[in-house]
């Protein structure tokens, strides 16, 4: 089944659109006959595993059986074409059980990765429109299922319906962003060129091959092309005559197809006010039938997935006039010319190129709403993000991350704003008195929660080439630390938080806890040490006889760490930084921790050993290590130690030559110095040559700078050659732009087992403190470096259920665990898929004989155990399940 998908990816995912608009003849249509000469070159470009033997065998298999119907189900047209391809793929991984599709749990490995490769619905309509035209059903009405669908799996449907969290939750990237994306530029398709001038530095590289056309189009003519040929699809399903003379706009240049747009735009809108269906105050698409209604198809209950109604009815509906032979060879070209548009628009919109690290996630997140933004469409995501999630009941407690502003008064009216557009119905007033009408009643959607989202920056300075200056000619680089700007930023926001905590409005209860997220290279955990300390320490003032004590709401901690890192000991060091400098404690989660759990040995022999990072980093990360080790009383050998020497006294000559100018400080003076970084910069002082800390506080902001719950920082903080090494790093212009500069090191063949050590030590430690871990798995294999969904480290840091072998059971940590989403819209996954797809690949997770590690029902009552603890680790501490 391998060659089976790979040969689907090459023919709908890297075919050029353009080379498939140049047939004009049944004989050498793209649709019917395949280019064999091309298709062995893209096959074994792509897949360089593959012979040209092989490519040749698989081109062989295409034109007998691949692109004919399924050789049981002779009732089909034996037109061949290559649509049948899907038909042979699906008839194997999907079925329908009382109308409802679902993947066969066996096979869900494959159907991710295709569906993951090319979207769901071209898969999932293509088979429903297979089996209709098998059984001679006329036509289907119903296409309103869950953008995701599930499995046949029983114990995992019953797992469900047990009740699921989802506490790592980004409600602005939770809606089907590809989708949503896609309606609204075939719908809104003119004036929508800065748009995608704005986004065009950013496209994806071009992944298509052998291409033979001689103009390549811009991905804006591509889209303009598309929204012709959907309309003119619209015309050809509906029987609908017009005197319009579309076709030409088919065969001009790209350069002049623009100049059409706003006949086709004119078009459109004709089409929504005839045939659309409206929800709330705006047609989505012309393609969902207003009739929907008065057929009780759509209603409040679906209204959420039925904005993909009309995109899937196309689907549907052109598969299934090509399976039952109906669809001329010009319809067929049209439908693949459109399914290659849409394949190329949807590289731009889902994360599903091969790269790694948060960068590339971030390309993606950026242009998120790039076609969304200001129209109508923006208004309903927030309706879209919570209620595909809850819909199907499944999912009955969120905890949304949200930028909720940064003042008290912004973030209630962020929160109310956000609660109308989620809570409101999504069809019009008169569709919804139909509803009644019919007798179909919606629940009433459960709340959800807030985590207050802190985003991070870069600490290194704007211009990192020049020191910056005013005017006059001031150098004011020199007088302000790392990460200045935000620092004040968070400063305001702790303010604005504190004071929703303490008032009467109710919103303060749905603000459950705080988060910082984003890139962590060049932003550490120390940054946000004061706004951690001020919120989890600050006390309501006393109230007065009259008014009584005022309430305080709770708030729980949680900090994206360990995912993204240049280095596994630096990842390493950032969970532990953020262990100290935030205070985190029993009740709070980390967020991801991948660093703790991912394989050493295989991180490092994939880097040869290798790591190039900033010079700073990496003195820091030597240190770190260093006395990490003594700590846990982890072995350090010899020649890594004298390696770690060697790092440090050259680096630390070239970072601070001046300061080292008379004597170098010893290893230990250094690691007191990064102790010192939870502090606040702005308590430490140049006086004469030394570094003063103030002692005396006027705010309690001030007095939460400093951090007094451990004495090792304490005694370092007293130490005034730290205290001047810790004002240099962050003061000093030429310390920081020294640091900035990379280095290259080559490690030990020994480095690695010392890493595994120190993660063992710390997952233990992590576990000891009560502090919980929240995995998000496609995330997680999306943006670190997981070769498959078994290689998750979440069995590394809990395995109850899924072990009875006491010594397994007692050197694995048992660190509180769940499951969650992220960012499911960027990722195209739900809550059920991310249980479901860990469910699977442990399942067929063998050991180095080829057996399997585990057997079903251990991995059921493993995944059972972690829904559990997702409810444990909830910060809202009055909701049960």
């Amino acid at each position: 089944m391998d060659n089976l998908r790979h040969t689907i990816d090459i023919l709908f995912r890297y075919r050029r659109p353009e080379n498939i608009r140049s047939v004009h003849s049944l004989e050498k249509s793209e649709v019917r006959h395949i280019d064999e000469k091309w298709f062995k070159s893209a096959y074994c470009h792509f897949y360089p595993k593959c012979s040209d033997d092989e490519a040749e065998n698989i081109c062989r298999i295409i034109d007998t059986t691949w692109m004919y119907p399924l050789k049981n189900e002779q009732s089909c047209s034996h037109c061949k074409n290559v649509f049948y391809i899907f038909t042979h793929f699906t008839s194997e991984v999907l079925c329908e059980k009382d109308g409802v599709i679902e993947c066969r749990f066996e096979h869900l490995l494959r159907w991710h990765e295709m569906a993951d490769s090319i979207g769901e619905d071209i898969l999932t309509t293509s088979f429903l429109a297979y089996r209709d035209s098998v059984r001679g059903i006329e036509n289907r009405c119903f296409f309103s299922w869950p953008w995701h669908i599930n499995t046949d799996c029983k114990p995992l449907n019953d797992l469900y319906g047990r009740g699921l969290t989802d506490l790592h939750y980004h409600l602005q990237n939770s809606y089907p962003i590809f989708d949503l994306n896609w309606i609204s530029l075939m719908n809104l398709v003119c004036d929508r060129t800065p748009v995608f001038s704005e986004i065009e530095s950013s496209l994806c590289p071009q992944v298509f091959f052998g291409n033979k056309a001689h103009v390549y189009s811009s991905l804006q003519s591509l889209c303009i092309r598309a929204a012709v040929i959907r309309y003119k699809l619209f015309k050809n399903i509906n029987n609908i005559v017009e005197e319009v003379d579309d076709d030409k706009w088919l065969t001009i240049d790209d350069k002049l197809i623009k100049i059409f747009q706003y006949d086709l735009q004119f078009l459109i809108n004709r089409a929504k006010y005839q045939n659309g269906l409206r929800f709330g105050n705006f047609i989505p698409d012309y393609f969902i039938p207003r009739r929907l209604i008065k057929l009780n198809l759509i209603r409040e209950t679906n209204a959420t997935f039925s904005i993909m109604y009309g995109e899937r009815m196309l689907l549907y509906s052109m598969f299934k006039k090509i399976y039952d032979a109906k669809a001329n060879y010009y319809e067929e070209e049209l439908f693949y010319e459109y399914l290659l548009i849409k394949s190329r628009f949807r590289e731009e919109m889902v994360q599903i190129n091969n790269h790694i690290g948060f960068n590339n996630f971030k390309q993606y997140q950026d242009r998120k709403n790039a076609f969304i933004k200001d129209t109508p469409y923006e208004d309903i995501i927030p309706y879209l993000s919570i209620h595909s999630s809850v819909a199907n009941g499944n999912v009955r407690h969120i905890e949304a991350r949200e930028r909720l502003g940064e003042s008290y008064r912004e973030m209630v009216r962020k929160i109310n704003k956000s609660d109308r557009l989620y809570s409101k119905t999504l069809l019009s007033g008169d569709d919804r008195l139909g509803n009644l009408l019919y007798g179909q009643n919606f629940d009433i959607l459960r709340p959800h929660y807030y985590i207050l989202q802190l985003h991070k920056g870069n600490r290194y300075f704007i211009d990192q080439n020049k020191r910056n200056e005013d005017s006059c000619g001031v150098n004011y680089t020199e007088h302000q630390c790392l990460n200045y700007k935000l620092r004040t930023k968070l400063q305001k926001i702790a303010f604005a938080y504190k004071d929703l905590r303490i008032s009467s409005n109710s919103e303060k209860n749905r603000v459950v806890g705080i988060d910082a997220v984003s890139s962590e290279y060049g932003c550490r955990p120390e940054i946000f040490g004061q706004l951690y300390r001020y919120l989890r320490n600050y006390s309501a003032p006393c109230g007065d006889l009259f008014s009584g004590l005022p309430s305080l709401s709770n708030v729980g901690f949680t900090y994206h760490v360990g995912e993204d890192f240049l280095d596994l000991t630096d990842g390493l060091r950032a969970i532990d930084e953020a262990l100290l400098f935030l205070e985190l404690q029993n009740g709070d989660r980390i967020g991801h921790g991948l660093a703790l759990g991912i394989a050493a040995d295989e991180y490092y022999r994939t880097r040869q050993n290798t790591i190039v990072l900033p010079a700073q980093d990496m003195l820091d990360n030597v240190v770190w290590m260093f006395f990490k080790c003594r700590e846990l009383g982890v072995n350090l050998p010899v020649a890594i130690e004298r390696l770690f020497s060697t790092i440090y006294f050259e680096l630390l000559n070239y970072i601070y030559p001046l300061f080292c100018s008379e004597s170098i400080p010893p290893p230990y003076v250094y690691f007191q110095s990064m102790l010192l970084r939870g502090d606040a910069p702005s308590l430490y002082q140049m006086e004469d040559g030394n570094v003063k800390v103030i002692e005396k506080f006027f705010h309690f902001w001030d007095k939460c700078g400093c951090a007094y719950n451990n004495p090792e920082i304490i005694t370092a903080r007293h130490n005034k050659v730290a205290r001047k090494l810790y004002y240099y790093y962050q003061y000093d212009w030429q310390t920081k732009q020294r640091g900035y500069k990379s280095k290259e090191v080559k490690f030990p063949k020994e480095y690695p087992a010392v890493i595994s050590q120190i993660q063992i030590k710390m997952m233990k430690s992590i576990a000891h403190k009560g502090i919980g871990i929240e995995t998000n798995p496609s995330s997680n294999f999306k943006i670190a470096q997981l070769q498959r969904y078994d290689k998750h480290p979440i069995a590394k840091f809990y395995n109850l259920g899924l072990t009875h072998n006491e010594t397994e059971l007692r050197e694995c940590p048992q660190i509180s665990v769940s499951i969650n989403t992220d960012d499911q819209g960027l990722f195209s996954t739900s809550i059920e898929n991310e249980y479901a797809l860990l469910a699977a690949a442990m399942i067929k997770k063998t050991d180095a004989e080829g057996n399997p590690c585990y057997t079903e029902r251990m991995v059921f009552d493993w995944l059972e155990r972690i829904r559990q603890l997702g409810w444990e680790q909830r910060f809202h501490p009055m909701e049960c399940h």
